[in-house]
This record gives structure tokens, sequence and C-alpha cells, in this order.
């Protein structure tokens, strides 16, 4: 009898198996699981500015339907300069708010939209999830300190270069495109522009020969916007000014003035009137002068 239960004691014990004690205290007993905190979010890094928020908020998230050529309801927020003209005291579509109203943000239509206020309809960004608390407090801040542009904005808007091509005048390159007589000039400013505006009534081009002077006519150039900074003026010399050919062997002078303020002004995309004098105040002419050999 004893030994029949000195074998079951063993293969009692041969079945526990001896383990490595793995889990277990210094008592032998399993250790208990103490649950630990979800890590924390770090945030987005958002601050109450809009260089901040276009960053975190305007170009990834919403630029996806507000952007591009026809953006939805006609606001762009694409980039900081697109947000700026499309939202400060901007009509929205609710007759009694703006977009944005500085100094309000319970007054402000975007405020409303991503706080999911049902005078403003459906919460934004529409068919994606809201955005986080630190974004909507951001935008609200801002609006609250009056919807500050960026300083680096706040600079004024100015031509930095202008680029000529052309063909059938001395200083062209061998191999241009450009037909004989042809003159190109792109006006490069330092920020995105309006010219939605701008005609060719509004800007004065003159032409000097030796033998004559002639002020063009609106319909003897045209104006074009190659990007949003950069405006493509393109007139035909020779057929203005009837030159015979050659044309190389015509001197010819050529004048242009853009943001005169008696018949023209030119604005960038938020609104900031050109500096055409480069004397650090809004406004002034700008005077373009070329001559070709």
């Amino acid at each position: 009898m004893k030994s029949y239960i000195i074998s079951l004691l063993l293969i009692f014990l041969s079945a526990c198996g001896a383990g490595d004690g793995d889990g277990l205290n210094d008592q032998g007993r399993p250790i208990e699981e103490i649950p630990t905190d979800p890590p924390v979010d770090p945030g987005t890094g958002i601050t109450a500015d809009l260089s901040s928020i276009q960053q975190h908020v305007f170009s990834p998230v919403c630029s996806t339907c507000h952007g591009g050529a026809n953006p939805a309801a006609g606001l762009n927020l694409s980039s900081t300069e697109q947000s700026l003209a499309n939202l400060i005291n901007v009509d929205s579509a609710n007759p009694l708010f703006k977009r944005v109203l500085p100094g309000d943000a319970e007054q402000s239509y975007l405020y409303l939209k991503v706080t999911g206020n049902n005078l403003a309809g459906a919460r934004m960004p529409l068919g994606q999830p809201p955005l986080a608390e630190e974004e909507i407090q951001a935008i609200k801040e801002w609006i609250e300190l009056g919807a500050q542009a960026p300083e680096s904005l706040l600079t004024p808007t100015v031509i930095t270069r202008v680029m000529s091509k052309s063909t059938g005048l001395p200083q062209l390159k061998s191999g241009s495109t450009a037909e004989p007589g042809r003159l190109e000039l792109s006006f490069w400013f330092n920020r995105a522009m309006n010219f939605s505006t701008l005609t060719t009534e509004q800007v004065a081009i003159t032409l000097t020969t030796a033998e004559q002077q002639k002020l063009l006519n609106s319909d003897e150039f045209t104006l074009s916007q190659a990007a949003d900074n950069i405006l493509v003026v393109t007139l035909d010399v020779a057929n203005a000014l009837a030159l015979p050919a050659p044309v190389q062997q015509a001197k010819v002078q050529l004048s242009i003035e853009l943001n005169n303020n008696n018949i023209s002004s030119i604005h960038s995309a938020h609104g900031q009137l050109l500096d055409g004098d480069y004397n650090g105040i809004n406004g002034g002419a700008f005077n373009y002068e070329q001559t070709s050999y």
C-alpha cells in the first residue's frame, strides 16, 4: 500500500512540473500584474499663431478640400497668405458671421465650424475626425488675440526681379522659340499676389525709338499669371511699332509702369498694397526700363 501511495505522489509531482520560477514571488505565489497608464499623447505642438495653425491644421487637413483651383465654398486655405486673404473679415455662408472676426472667436464662423456649432452647419473637417482639442484651442486663442498675420507677412510687398525672354532683339539667346520681335517679361513678387482684377488698361507701356514714341493700346499686349507670385507681360515690339525687318537693327526703349495709383493698384493675396518704389511704405509706382539694340 505504501509503495502505491508513493507512486501516486511521484506521478502527481511530475505532472505539475518543476517550472523555472517565472511569474512567482519569493513565496512562490503568482506576481500580480499592476496596470499601467496608457502612453501620454505628446500633443501636436501647435501654438496660437497663424503660422503654426497653417502648418498643423490648414495645410494638412483643410486644404484637401479648401485648396487648388476650385476650393470648396471658395475658401482657399492652402497657404498662410491664402488663409489670411480668405478668412479675415470675409463674409461667411451665414450672414450673421464673418469667417474670422478678429478678437471674437464666438462670432467667427471658422471657430463655430470646427466646434460643431449648429449655427455653422456641418462640423469641419467634413467626413474626418474632429480637430484635437489643442488645435481648436489654438484657433480660438489666435482669433481672440486679434487674428494677427505672421511677422514674415508684415514686410512690404515688392517686386524682387524681372526676367526677360524675347526673339528678334539683340539680347536674346539663340534657339529661343518666341516669335521675332516678341518680348515676354516676368515680374516676380516676394509673395502670393491677387492679379484677378488687373487688366491691360491698368498697365502703362511705352516704346520709344529714334523716330517715334508710342504708348501701347490695351490690345497690343497681354497679361498672364505664371504662378501665384509671377505676372507675365507679353508684347510684340515689331508689330506695335511697325518696325521693318530685321528688328535687331532697331534701338527700342521699353518702359513699363505698374501700380500707378491713378489707374490701378496691385495687392498681395492677403490685401497688402505693392510697395512699388521700395520706400517701405505700401503704394508707389513701379517703373521698369529695358533697351534693346
